[in-house]
């Protein structure tokens, strides 16, 4: 064999090496840039969700005395505040999150699913997550908390 083959054969295998690191290298990148854009994302439809809760009930969540009354408008808005958290329930559910991600928010959403709020909807709106069990079996899981 001589020198000219074996440069080719080195600078082959150099080269299929740094190809492969730089494949492995984008696609944790890549997977990084969406899990920061899935963030963003469902940070600003969590946002979203809050800001449609009629008479601040939402900040008002915890306070049985300050609830609002029930009504269509608040129902829809708990809704639909439930189906952003089932959202990032699924993701995290078939390990799409990081648990770094799923993490952030978990600690908040098992909260604010104890909250008399969610408690009293939750009854009338069940039945609207019945697609996605797990979701559910969450949901009823942190509201058992309150009792123990």
């Amino acid at each position: 064999m001589d020198w000219l083959t074996l440069t080719a054969q080195i600078a082959t295998i150099i080269s299929v090496i740094f190809a492969a690191i730089s494949i492995r290298s984008s696609t944790y990148l890549s997977r990084k840039q969406w899990q920061v854009d899935t963030f963003n994302t469902y940070s600003e439809r969590h946002l979203a969700a809050i800001r449609d809760f009629p008479d601040n009930a939402f900040y008002n969540r915890f306070d049985e005395s300050k609830l609002p009354e029930r009504s269509p408008e608040l129902t829809f808005a708990v809704r639909n505040y439930l189906f952003v958290i089932c959202n990032v329930h699924y993701l995290a559910y078939h390990k799409y999150l990081e648990d770094s991600i799923w993490n952030a928010w978990r600690s908040d959403m098992e909260r604010t699913l104890r909250a008399p709020l969610i408690t009293r909807e939750w009854p009338d709106i069940k039945s609207e997550f019945d697609y996605f069990k797990p979701f559910a079996t969450f949901v009823e899981e942190n509201q058992l908390k309150i009792e123990t």
